[in-house]
């Protein structure tokens, strides 16, 4: 899971310390589930939740690998879903600002 953290924060401004600090995160939430087998697609989902909020381009670059992207559609589907998630917290921002 690290190595493919670092591959998708490559050359992008995350430091070593804050993908730590994910992975123990995950691991953390992970050791607390009680599962005794974790499927690797809980795992991958975590891993994109924390990636989202840290850098969108490592999330794009996680995502195309962890959900075997097949064609430039995919990218464009995934930057889609993307741009819908910026609007709605855009839209909760600008909602919470404003007075009744």
């Amino acid at each position: 899971m690290v190595s493919d953290i670092r591959k998708a924060s490559e050359k992008r401004p995350i430091s070593t310390v804050s993908i730590e600090r994910m992975v123990d995160s995950i691991t953390a939430e992970l050791s607390s589930s009680m599962l005794r087998e974790i499927p690797y697609q809980i795992v991958g989902d975590m891993v994109l939740e924390k990636l989202l909020s840290l850098d969108k381009i490592a999330y794009i670059r996680f995502s195309s690998v962890y959900k075997d992207f097949k064609d430039p559609r995919d990218f464009l589907l995934e930057l889609e879903h993307l741009f819908n998630l910026q609007i709605e917290s855009d839209s909760k921002v600008t909602s919470h600002g404003e007075e009744p």
